[in-house]
């Protein structure tokens, strides 16, 4: 029953955010939303930015699935590669789209936003050095420093991340991964 009551909060908190923002979203809109009293939402979330935290975490989980498929259906590392980091870069924009009003709020919370995000920082990682190592054991990359070559690719992602969840759309931001990654695959030196 808990469970319940907690992920119908969660569902309306999400409608809330996405109408709202964050910013102008109140725990009497959410509480409102659910039909139920402010106070009541203490007994299940500390505060209306773990209630935020918890929406992110759970729609991050929901594509998380989703990269896993996608990167299952393929055997060449490349593919693997190529096809996680569009996938990331299109989730981080569809959370933007999801919540209308993140655009103009992004720097402002962009504290926030690395709170939340530094929980999927290290399986991030993991899953990047995972192809990487994948891709040496077909045979397929040389890389000499495996370690530093997940950090890398995963600053070059945060990178992108505004400029490609704010002002492009999916195509012309796939065309510019493929780039990014043609020079990360095949460097920049004439052989």
């Amino acid at each position: 029953m808990e469970l319940s009551i907690r992920s119908t909060i969660l569902e309306k908190a999400k409608e809330v955010f996405s109408k709202y923002g964050y910013r102008k979203t109140t725990l009497d809109d959410i509480a409102g939303a659910c039909g139920k009293g402010k106070s009541s939402l203490y007994y299940y979330f500390k505060n209306k930015e773990v209630i935020f935290e918890e929406v992110i975490r759970q729609e991050v989980d929901n594509l998380k699935n989703e990269f896993r498929t996608a990167m299952d259906s393929v055997k060449d590392p490349k593919e693997k590669l190529r096809i996680y980091i569009v996938l990331r870069m299109v989730m981080f924009r569809n959370l933007v789209n999801f919540f209308p009003t993140f655009r103009q709020e992004f720097m402002e919370y962009y504290s926030l936003i690395e709170r939340i995000r530094a929980s999927y920082d290290e399986e991030e990682f993991h899953i990047i050095k995972g192809i990487l190592q994948y891709g040496i054991d077909c045979g397929e990359f040389k890389i000499r420093n495996i370690t530093m070559t997940a950090h890398a690719i995963i600053k070059a992602m945060k990178g992108f991340e505004f400029p490609w969840a704010i002002d492009q759309d999916v195509r012309t931001m796939k065309k510019e991964i493929d780039s990014v990654l043609d020079v990360l695959f095949y460097g920049i030196m004439k052989r």
